[in-house]
Protein backbone atom coordinates (compact mmCIF):
# COMPACT_ATOMS: atom_id res chain seq x y z
CA UNK A 1 0.00 0.00 0.00
CA UNK A 2 2.60 2.05 1.00
CA UNK A 3 4.02 1.69 -3.21
CA UNK A 4 0.96 2.43 -4.24
CA UNK A 5 0.26 5.75 -2.85
CA UNK A 6 3.69 6.69 -3.66
CA UNK A 7 2.75 5.58 -7.33
CA UNK A 8 -0.15 8.25 -7.39
CA UNK A 9 1.75 10.68 -5.60
CA UNK A 10 4.27 10.42 -8.61
CA UNK A 11 1.05 9.90 -11.18
CA UNK A 12 -0.22 13.31 -10.10
CA UNK A 13 3.00 15.11 -10.18
CA UNK A 14 3.30 13.93 -13.57
CA UNK A 15 0.39 15.24 -14.72
CA UNK A 16 0.71 18.21 -13.50
CA UNK A 17 3.41 18.85 -15.01
CA UNK A 18 1.72 17.91 -18.58
CA UNK A 19 -0.79 20.15 -17.84
CA UNK A 20 2.29 23.24 -17.18
CA UNK A 21 3.79 21.97 -20.60
CA UNK A 22 0.13 22.30 -22.19
CA UNK A 23 -0.26 26.03 -20.98
CA UNK A 24 3.65 26.30 -22.57
CA UNK A 25 2.72 25.13 -25.91
CA UNK A 26 -0.54 27.79 -25.91
CA UNK A 27 1.99 30.50 -25.10
CA UNK A 28 4.49 29.07 -28.08
CA UNK A 29 1.61 29.14 -30.35
CA UNK A 30 0.48 32.65 -29.27
CA UNK A 31 3.64 34.32 -30.15
CA UNK A 32 4.17 32.17 -33.34
CA UNK A 33 0.51 33.74 -34.05
CA UNK A 34 2.18 37.70 -33.45
CA UNK A 35 4.95 37.01 -35.81
CA UNK A 36 2.58 36.09 -38.63
CA UNK A 37 1.16 39.31 -38.46
CA UNK A 38 4.22 40.99 -38.01
CA UNK A 39 5.06 44.41 -40.39
CA UNK A 40 8.61 46.15 -41.14
CA UNK A 41 9.21 49.34 -42.73
CA UNK A 42 10.72 49.23 -46.04
CA UNK A 43 12.08 51.98 -48.58
CA UNK A 44 10.18 52.30 -51.92
CA UNK A 45 10.45 54.52 -54.80
CA UNK A 46 7.25 53.57 -56.76
CA UNK A 47 4.37 54.08 -54.08
CA UNK A 48 5.30 50.52 -52.90
CA UNK A 49 5.45 48.12 -56.01
CA UNK A 50 8.88 47.49 -54.89
CA UNK A 51 11.05 47.86 -51.77
CA UNK A 52 14.52 47.49 -50.33
CA UNK A 53 15.41 47.56 -46.44
CA UNK A 54 15.05 50.59 -44.41
CA UNK A 55 18.41 51.34 -43.58
CA UNK A 56 19.97 54.10 -41.93
CA UNK A 57 22.33 54.48 -44.87
CA UNK A 58 19.45 54.76 -47.15
CA UNK A 59 18.04 57.97 -45.05
CA UNK A 60 20.89 59.29 -44.32
CA UNK A 61 23.90 58.83 -46.68
CA UNK A 62 23.84 60.43 -50.07
CA UNK A 63 23.26 58.12 -53.41
CA UNK A 64 20.37 56.99 -55.80
CA UNK A 65 17.96 55.69 -53.35
CA UNK A 66 17.02 58.41 -51.48
CA UNK A 67 18.27 60.81 -55.35
CA UNK A 68 20.72 62.56 -53.06
CA UNK A 69 18.01 63.91 -50.77
CA UNK A 70 18.42 63.42 -46.90
CA UNK A 71 15.32 62.07 -44.97
CA UNK A 72 17.01 62.61 -41.17
CA UNK A 73 16.21 60.73 -38.58
CA UNK A 74 15.15 62.77 -35.78
CA UNK A 75 14.45 61.83 -32.22
CA UNK A 76 11.54 63.26 -30.16
CA UNK A 77 13.49 66.51 -29.18
CA UNK A 78 13.92 67.18 -33.02
CA UNK A 79 17.73 66.39 -32.60
CA UNK A 80 19.07 64.50 -35.98
CA UNK A 81 20.07 61.16 -34.67
CA UNK A 82 23.70 60.76 -35.96
CA UNK A 83 26.59 57.11 -36.22
CA UNK A 84 29.67 57.15 -35.48
CA UNK A 85 30.85 57.87 -38.67
CA UNK A 86 28.95 61.36 -38.56
CA UNK A 87 29.62 61.92 -35.30
CA UNK A 88 33.29 63.20 -35.27
CA UNK A 89 31.55 66.10 -37.96
CA UNK A 90 28.70 66.90 -35.82
CA UNK A 91 30.94 67.50 -33.20
CA UNK A 92 32.81 70.26 -35.04
CA UNK A 93 29.38 72.11 -35.67
CA UNK A 94 28.21 71.60 -32.05
CA UNK A 95 30.35 70.19 -29.08
CA UNK A 96 27.69 69.18 -26.86
CA UNK A 97 24.96 68.67 -29.47
CA UNK A 98 22.75 71.47 -28.80
CA UNK A 99 20.84 73.28 -31.83
CA UNK A 100 22.47 76.43 -33.21
CA UNK A 101 25.91 75.10 -34.30
CA UNK A 102 28.30 76.48 -36.52
CA UNK A 103 28.32 74.51 -39.88
CA UNK A 104 29.53 77.46 -42.03
CA UNK A 105 32.98 78.20 -40.67
CA UNK A 106 33.50 74.36 -40.66
CA UNK A 107 31.91 73.62 -43.97
CA UNK A 108 34.80 73.46 -46.34
CA UNK A 109 36.68 70.53 -43.74
CA UNK A 110 33.83 68.52 -43.39
CA UNK A 111 32.84 68.35 -47.50
CA UNK A 112 36.40 67.71 -48.31
CA UNK A 113 36.87 64.76 -45.63
CA UNK A 114 33.76 63.54 -46.94
CA UNK A 115 33.90 63.91 -50.43
CA UNK A 116 38.02 63.79 -50.33
CA UNK A 117 38.13 67.02 -52.08
CA UNK A 118 40.60 69.95 -51.47
CA UNK A 119 38.92 72.04 -49.12
CA UNK A 120 40.54 75.17 -51.14
CA UNK A 121 38.61 74.32 -54.25
CA UNK A 122 35.24 74.20 -52.03
CA UNK A 123 36.36 77.44 -51.17
CA UNK A 124 36.20 78.76 -54.33
CA UNK A 125 33.19 76.67 -55.20
CA UNK A 126 31.08 78.48 -52.14
CA UNK A 127 32.62 81.69 -53.22
CA UNK A 128 30.97 81.32 -57.36
CA UNK A 129 27.99 79.77 -55.82
CA UNK A 130 26.90 82.41 -53.90
CA UNK A 131 27.41 84.63 -56.51
CA UNK A 132 25.15 82.94 -58.54
CA UNK A 133 22.23 82.65 -55.83
CA UNK A 134 23.02 86.20 -55.57
CA UNK A 135 22.77 86.83 -59.70
CA UNK A 136 19.97 84.67 -59.33
CA UNK A 137 18.00 86.68 -57.27
CA UNK A 138 19.06 89.79 -58.68
CA UNK A 139 17.73 88.52 -62.26
CA UNK A 140 14.42 87.10 -60.57
CA UNK A 141 13.99 91.11 -59.38
CA UNK A 142 14.51 92.29 -62.61
CA UNK A 143 12.09 89.73 -64.37
CA UNK A 144 9.39 90.85 -62.14
CA UNK A 145 10.14 94.62 -63.10
CA UNK A 146 9.83 94.87 -66.98
CA UNK A 147 7.83 97.28 -68.48
CA UNK A 148 4.04 96.47 -68.88
CA UNK A 149 2.05 97.02 -71.91
CA UNK A 150 -1.18 98.49 -70.02
CA UNK A 151 -0.62 101.45 -71.43
CA UNK A 152 -1.24 100.35 -75.16
CA UNK A 153 -2.73 97.08 -74.39
CA UNK A 154 -6.43 96.30 -75.38
CA UNK A 155 -9.05 93.78 -74.00
CA UNK A 156 -11.91 95.16 -73.60
CA UNK A 157 -15.28 93.63 -74.72
CA UNK A 158 -15.23 95.28 -78.13
CA UNK A 159 -11.46 94.71 -78.51
CA UNK A 160 -12.13 92.65 -81.80
CA UNK A 161 -13.70 96.14 -83.72
CA UNK A 162 -11.55 98.47 -82.50
CA UNK A 163 -8.53 95.53 -84.00
CA UNK A 164 -10.99 95.83 -87.08
CA UNK A 165 -10.41 99.29 -87.31
CA UNK A 166 -6.63 98.98 -88.01
CA UNK A 167 -7.23 97.44 -90.99
CA UNK A 168 -8.37 100.60 -92.89
CA UNK A 169 -9.49 99.48 -96.36
CA UNK A 170 -7.11 96.43 -96.62
CA UNK A 171 -8.49 93.18 -98.47
CA UNK A 172 -10.82 95.44 -100.69
CA UNK A 173 -13.27 96.54 -97.50
CA UNK A 174 -13.60 99.94 -96.83
CA UNK A 175 -14.91 99.21 -93.54
CA UNK A 176 -13.96 96.54 -91.67
CA UNK A 177 -16.29 97.54 -88.51
CA UNK A 178 -19.93 98.03 -90.52
CA UNK A 179 -18.80 95.13 -92.57
CA UNK A 180 -18.81 92.73 -89.10
CA UNK A 181 -22.12 94.05 -88.08
CA UNK A 182 -23.96 93.38 -90.96
CA UNK A 183 -24.45 89.88 -91.42
CA UNK A 184 -24.83 90.12 -94.71
CA UNK A 185 -22.09 91.26 -96.22
CA UNK A 186 -20.20 88.60 -97.58
CA UNK A 187 -16.13 87.76 -99.29
CA UNK A 188 -15.88 86.09 -102.21
CA UNK A 189 -14.91 82.49 -102.11
CA UNK A 190 -12.10 83.07 -104.54
CA UNK A 191 -10.86 86.16 -102.84
CA UNK A 192 -10.71 84.74 -99.09
CA UNK A 193 -6.82 83.92 -99.71
CA UNK A 194 -5.70 87.23 -100.67
CA UNK A 195 -8.59 89.01 -97.80
CA UNK A 196 -6.67 86.65 -95.21
CA UNK A 197 -3.79 87.35 -96.55
CA UNK A 198 -4.24 90.95 -96.14
CA UNK A 199 -5.39 90.87 -92.43
CA UNK A 200 -2.16 88.85 -91.49
CA UNK A 201 0.22 91.41 -92.46
CA UNK A 202 -1.82 94.21 -91.62
CA UNK A 203 -2.50 92.96 -87.90
CA UNK A 204 0.27 90.81 -86.77
CA UNK A 205 2.23 93.99 -85.78
CA UNK A 206 -0.70 94.41 -83.13
CA UNK A 207 -0.12 91.04 -81.28
CA UNK A 208 3.38 91.46 -80.56
CA UNK A 209 4.84 88.61 -78.69
CA UNK A 210 1.51 86.63 -80.15
CA UNK A 211 2.44 87.62 -83.39
CA UNK A 212 3.56 84.03 -84.61
CA UNK A 213 0.58 82.40 -83.35
CA UNK A 214 -1.68 85.05 -85.23
CA UNK A 215 0.08 84.23 -88.15
CA UNK A 216 -0.25 80.79 -87.83
CA UNK A 217 -3.78 81.25 -87.24
CA UNK A 218 -4.25 83.09 -90.60
CA UNK A 219 -2.50 80.33 -92.31
CA UNK A 220 -4.77 77.85 -90.59
CA UNK A 221 -7.77 79.92 -91.97
CA UNK A 222 -6.21 80.08 -95.42
CA UNK A 223 -6.16 76.15 -95.30
CA UNK A 224 -9.36 75.05 -93.29
CA UNK A 225 -12.18 77.64 -94.98
CA UNK A 226 -14.30 76.51 -97.39
CA UNK A 227 -13.25 78.30 -100.89
CA UNK A 228 -15.56 77.12 -102.95
CA UNK A 229 -18.69 79.46 -101.39
CA UNK A 230 -18.60 82.53 -100.34
CA UNK A 231 -18.61 83.87 -96.79
CA UNK A 232 -19.70 86.84 -94.68
CA UNK A 233 -16.89 88.81 -93.02
CA UNK A 234 -17.99 88.22 -89.74
CA UNK A 235 -17.75 84.35 -89.62
CA UNK A 236 -14.58 84.82 -91.89
CA UNK A 237 -13.11 86.94 -88.91
CA UNK A 238 -15.08 84.97 -85.71
CA UNK A 239 -13.12 81.46 -87.64
CA UNK A 240 -9.79 83.30 -87.71
CA UNK A 241 -10.22 84.09 -84.05
CA UNK A 242 -10.95 81.20 -82.86
CA UNK A 243 -7.65 79.42 -84.81
CA UNK A 244 -6.29 82.20 -83.24
CA UNK A 245 -7.42 81.13 -79.56
CA UNK A 246 -6.56 77.22 -80.70
CA UNK A 247 -2.47 78.46 -81.55
CA UNK A 248 -2.19 79.59 -77.64
CA UNK A 249 -3.42 83.36 -78.15
CA UNK A 250 -3.68 85.50 -75.05
CA UNK A 251 -7.87 86.16 -74.46
CA UNK A 252 -10.28 87.24 -71.83
CA UNK A 253 -12.93 84.94 -70.93
CA UNK A 254 -13.94 81.43 -72.09
CA UNK A 255 -13.76 79.33 -75.56
CA UNK A 256 -14.26 82.18 -78.68
CA UNK A 257 -17.37 82.03 -80.58
CA UNK A 258 -18.96 85.30 -81.09
CA UNK A 259 -16.98 88.83 -80.29
CA UNK A 260 -20.29 91.21 -80.46
CA UNK A 261 -21.15 89.56 -77.07
CA UNK A 262 -18.35 91.18 -75.46
CA UNK A 263 -17.03 87.56 -74.11
CA UNK A 264 -14.40 86.17 -74.48
CA UNK A 265 -12.28 88.97 -76.54
CA UNK A 266 -8.61 88.85 -77.60
CA UNK A 267 -5.97 90.71 -75.75
CA UNK A 268 -4.07 93.07 -78.52
CA UNK A 269 -1.64 96.16 -78.31
CA UNK A 270 -2.01 99.49 -80.06
CA UNK A 271 1.22 100.02 -80.84
CA UNK A 272 0.24 103.16 -82.98
CA UNK A 273 -0.07 104.57 -79.53
CA UNK A 274 2.87 107.03 -78.12
CA UNK A 275 3.16 104.47 -74.94
CA UNK A 276 4.39 101.79 -77.14
CA UNK A 277 7.14 104.24 -78.21
CA UNK A 278 8.00 104.96 -74.54
CA UNK A 279 7.58 100.99 -73.87
CA UNK A 280 9.69 100.34 -76.58
CA UNK A 281 13.05 102.29 -74.99
CA UNK A 282 12.23 101.59 -71.35
CA UNK A 283 11.66 97.49 -72.71
CA UNK A 284 14.88 97.89 -74.65
CA UNK A 285 16.50 99.49 -71.41
CA UNK A 286 15.09 96.89 -69.61
CA UNK A 287 16.71 94.08 -71.88
CA UNK A 288 20.23 95.49 -71.99
CA UNK A 289 20.27 95.17 -67.81
CA UNK A 290 18.55 91.41 -67.92
CA UNK A 291 20.68 90.40 -70.37
CA UNK A 292 23.75 91.94 -68.31
CA UNK A 293 22.16 90.38 -65.52
CA UNK A 294 21.89 86.67 -66.78
CA UNK A 295 25.57 86.69 -68.63
CA UNK A 296 26.54 87.51 -64.85
CA UNK A 297 24.36 84.95 -63.54
CA UNK A 298 25.96 81.92 -65.87
CA UNK A 299 29.39 83.10 -65.65
CA UNK A 300 29.35 82.10 -61.68
CA UNK A 301 27.61 79.08 -62.21
CA UNK A 302 29.93 78.13 -65.10
CA UNK A 303 32.79 78.92 -62.28
CA UNK A 304 30.85 76.78 -60.04
CA UNK A 305 30.45 73.87 -62.70
CA UNK A 306 34.12 73.74 -63.25
CA UNK A 307 35.47 72.86 -60.04
CA UNK A 308 32.97 69.98 -59.64
CA UNK A 309 30.96 67.54 -61.92
CA UNK A 310 27.64 66.59 -61.27
CA UNK A 311 28.04 63.70 -58.70
CA UNK A 312 30.25 66.17 -56.43
CA UNK A 313 27.72 68.60 -56.45
CA UNK A 314 24.88 66.40 -55.54
CA UNK A 315 26.63 64.80 -52.71
CA UNK A 316 27.76 68.78 -51.47
CA UNK A 317 24.03 69.77 -51.38
CA UNK A 318 23.24 66.41 -49.52
CA UNK A 319 25.61 67.15 -47.24
CA UNK A 320 24.83 70.80 -47.10
CA UNK A 321 20.95 70.09 -45.85
CA UNK A 322 21.88 67.22 -43.26
CA UNK A 323 24.67 69.72 -41.62
CA UNK A 324 22.72 72.31 -41.85
CA UNK A 325 19.84 70.52 -40.24
CA UNK A 326 22.76 69.20 -37.51
CA UNK A 327 23.39 72.97 -36.92
CA UNK A 328 20.09 73.99 -36.53
CA UNK A 329 18.58 71.61 -34.37
CA UNK A 330 21.28 69.73 -32.76
CA UNK A 331 22.49 66.17 -32.70
CA UNK A 332 22.28 62.78 -30.61
CA UNK A 333 24.56 59.78 -31.31
CA UNK A 334 23.45 56.24 -31.34
CA UNK A 335 25.58 53.89 -32.96
CA UNK A 336 22.81 51.06 -32.82
CA UNK A 337 20.50 53.28 -36.06
CA UNK A 338 22.97 50.82 -37.93
CA UNK A 339 21.24 47.72 -37.25
CA UNK A 340 17.92 47.99 -39.28
CA UNK A 341 16.04 46.11 -37.09
CA UNK A 342 16.61 48.28 -34.60
CA UNK A 343 15.76 51.13 -36.36
CA UNK A 344 12.39 49.66 -37.67
CA UNK A 345 11.66 49.29 -34.40
CA UNK A 346 12.23 52.62 -33.15
CA UNK A 347 10.66 54.21 -35.95
CA UNK A 348 7.42 52.26 -36.16
CA UNK A 349 7.03 52.54 -32.29
CA UNK A 350 7.83 56.67 -32.92
CA UNK A 351 10.91 57.11 -30.92
CA UNK A 352 12.28 58.49 -33.90
CA UNK A 353 10.79 60.82 -36.70
CA UNK A 354 11.68 61.97 -40.42
CA UNK A 355 12.93 65.19 -40.88
CA UNK A 356 13.37 66.67 -44.05
CA UNK A 357 14.56 70.52 -45.00
CA UNK A 358 13.03 72.76 -48.00
CA UNK A 359 15.18 75.52 -49.32
CA UNK A 360 12.96 78.43 -49.99
CA UNK A 361 12.88 81.86 -48.43
CA UNK A 362 11.55 84.08 -45.37
CA UNK A 363 9.58 87.19 -46.00
CA UNK A 364 12.01 89.78 -46.75
CA UNK A 365 13.02 87.30 -49.59
CA UNK A 366 15.80 86.42 -48.52
CA UNK A 367 16.85 82.08 -48.46
CA UNK A 368 15.53 80.63 -45.63
CA UNK A 369 14.96 76.63 -44.85
CA UNK A 370 11.73 74.95 -43.47
CA UNK A 371 11.53 72.00 -41.74
CA UNK A 372 9.20 69.07 -42.01
CA UNK A 373 9.24 66.21 -39.18
CA UNK A 374 6.50 63.63 -39.11
CA UNK A 375 6.40 59.68 -37.90
CA UNK A 376 7.83 57.41 -40.80
CA UNK A 377 4.58 55.87 -41.89
CA UNK A 378 3.55 59.24 -43.22
CA UNK A 379 6.69 59.98 -45.27
CA UNK A 380 6.01 59.20 -48.89
CA UNK A 381 8.97 57.04 -49.49
CA UNK A 382 8.13 54.49 -46.55
CA UNK A 383 5.95 51.58 -46.59
CA UNK A 384 4.91 49.34 -44.13
CA UNK A 385 4.44 45.20 -45.28
CA UNK A 386 4.19 41.85 -43.93
CA UNK A 387 7.66 40.78 -42.28
CA UNK A 388 8.83 37.92 -44.21
CA UNK A 389 12.23 37.12 -42.75
CA UNK A 390 10.46 37.27 -39.34
CA UNK A 391 7.74 35.15 -39.88
CA UNK A 392 10.14 32.78 -41.46
CA UNK A 393 12.09 33.11 -38.58
CA UNK A 394 8.91 32.47 -36.19
CA UNK A 395 8.04 29.15 -37.72
CA UNK A 396 11.38 27.74 -37.20
CA UNK A 397 11.28 28.86 -33.39
CA UNK A 398 8.23 27.56 -33.11
CA UNK A 399 8.52 24.04 -34.89
CA UNK A 400 11.96 23.97 -32.55
CA UNK A 401 9.77 25.09 -29.16
CA UNK A 402 6.99 22.63 -30.10
CA UNK A 403 9.69 19.55 -30.34
CA UNK A 404 10.92 20.20 -27.29
CA UNK A 405 7.48 20.35 -25.20
CA UNK A 406 6.62 17.34 -27.35
CA UNK A 407 9.47 14.91 -26.30
CA UNK A 408 8.69 16.05 -22.55
CA UNK A 409 5.58 15.07 -23.17
CA UNK A 410 6.81 12.24 -24.71
CA UNK A 411 9.39 11.46 -21.99
CA UNK A 412 6.45 12.07 -18.72
CA UNK A 413 3.84 9.76 -20.77
CA UNK A 414 6.43 6.65 -20.70
CA UNK A 415 7.15 7.23 -16.85
CA UNK A 416 2.87 7.22 -16.66
CA UNK A 417 2.53 4.27 -19.10
CA UNK A 418 4.93 2.30 -16.25
CA UNK A 419 4.11 3.87 -12.99
CA UNK A 420 0.04 2.74 -14.53
CA UNK A 421 1.58 -0.71 -14.89
CA UNK A 422 3.19 -1.11 -11.89
CA UNK A 423 0.15 0.77 -9.72
CA UNK A 424 -2.01 -2.26 -11.96
CA UNK A 425 0.02 -4.88 -10.62
CA UNK A 426 0.23 -3.82 -7.17
CA UNK A 427 -3.97 -3.97 -6.99
CA UNK A 428 -4.18 -7.00 -8.77
CA UNK A 429 -1.76 -8.26 -6.10
CA UNK A 430 -3.58 -7.27 -3.42
CA UNK A 431 -6.83 -7.71 -4.78
CA UNK A 432 -5.43 -11.42 -5.03
CA UNK A 433 -4.28 -11.47 -0.99
CA UNK A 434 -7.55 -10.25 -0.37
CA UNK A 435 -9.45 -12.90 -1.95
CA UNK A 436 -6.73 -15.45 -0.04
CA UNK A 437 -7.39 -13.69 3.14
CA UNK A 438 -11.01 -14.27 2.50
CA UNK A 439 -11.03 -18.07 1.20
CA UNK A 440 -8.94 -18.78 4.42
CA UNK A 441 -11.42 -16.78 7.09
CA UNK A 442 -14.52 -18.74 5.38
CA UNK A 443 -12.51 -22.51 5.65
CA UNK A 444 -11.89 -21.75 9.10
CA UNK A 445 -15.46 -20.37 10.11
CA UNK A 446 -16.41 -23.30 8.25
CA UNK A 447 -13.94 -25.74 10.71
CA UNK A 448 -15.58 -24.32 13.92
CA UNK A 449 -19.01 -24.02 12.85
Amino acid sequence: TSRSHDIRTDLSLLSMKKMSLAMDMDKVTMNYQKSLNAKVLKWTNNNGATYIDLSYANLMRPGATNNNKPYMITDAAGKVVVDGTYKQYAEMISPDGAPGGDYESNRSAILADLIGMNATDIDNAETYYNTYLQKKDYLERIDNAEPDKTGFEIKDPHSVKKLLQKLGNSGGISDWVSAYNNSGQTISGSQIPSTINAIKEKLGPYFMNDQSRFEAACDSAANLVDQTNDITVQALIDKLMGYYQGKGGAFVGGAYSDPSTGNPTPVWYDVDKPEYQTYVQNHSEWQAQRDTAEQEMKTALDGYNNLFNADVQMKMKFYDELFQTIADKGWVCNDRVSDTDYLNQMLQNNMYYITTMQQGKDTDGNPAMTYSTDIALNCPKITQVSDSTTRDDALVKYEAEKRTIQNKEDVIDVKMKKLETEDSAIQQMMESIKNTIKENSDRTMNIFA
